[in-house]
């Protein structure tokens, strides 16, 4: 696994921890979700929660350097060492995960499904034309240093203010989904069929290896995470 996967997956993994020390049960947080596409092919979803009021789904980056973005452009830019790297616009790649999932599941209807950008303090990500909507986490490593929720300067702004209080403040600022509730444990089921590969594992998509690895992931995953839960009552 290269350098960049690993600090990748170390955010992914932070995430999670700072979700539960949240309160959100494991049973609602999925991990690497693997959703078909229109062409037959996949898209990879770092992390899912299936909250009451709807699918919260989260991109992680973890980069060093500064980090320069444009909401209205597909490519972002990575600079460090004096180099500059191109990479795709986080927002943008999101709002794809969140297009597959809405239709995979379009015959519940439409569900409710909202962006999150986790990215590292490691970096200093200057972005501008910013959707408001869409909300930026600044470092989950800290809930001191949760930063910048959805800044959208068009003369550009670094994600560095705000705090963890404002990824609170933007769940708290959603509906309950009726949606969401009425088919809460076929969502639920679904997703988990979905985690660490799930139906896609022996149907030529990975490697050997990747199976391997994958088969033994889903099936911890499917063993420890019951899905028939009620709503009812629930803090997410």
């Amino acid at each position: 696994m290269s350098s960049r996967s690993k600090r990748g997956k170390q955010i992914e993994k932070q995430l999670y921890k700072n979700l539960r020390r949240l309160g959100v049960p494991r049973k609602q947080i999925f991990r690497n979700i693997y959703v078909p596409k229109y062409d037959g092919k996949f898209a990879e979803v770092d992390l899912v929660v299936l909250s009451k009021k709807g699918l919260l789904v989260f991109e992680c980056k973890n980069f060093y350097g500064k980090i320069y973005g444009d909401g209205r452009k597909a490519t972002w830019y990575k600079c460090s060492a004096g180099k500059r790297y191109p990479f795709v616009n986080p927002v943008i790649q999101n709002a794809g995960h969140i297009k597959y999932l809405l239709k995979y599941f379009h015959k519940l209807g439409l569900l409710p499904a909202y962006s999150f950008i986790v990215v590292s303090k490691n970096g200093e990500w200057i972005t501008k034309n910013i959707n408001p909507k869409i909300c930026f986490v600044r470092d989950f490593g800290d809930s001191r240093g949760f930063r910048g929720c959805g800044n959208s300067s068009s003369h550009g702004d670094s994600v560095n203010s705000g705090g963890f209080g404002d990824f609170m403040k933007r769940y708290r600022s959603l509906n309950n989904s009726p949606i969401i509730a009425k088919n809460y444990n076929t969502i639920m089921s679904e997703l988990k069929s979905m985690e660490y590969g799930g139906r896609l594992i022996g149907k030529g998509f990975f490697s050997a290896p990747g199976r391997r690895w994958l088969r033994i992931r889903h099936s911890l995953s499917v063993k420890t995470n019951s899905w028939k839960w009620k709503l009812k009552g629930r803090k997410f």
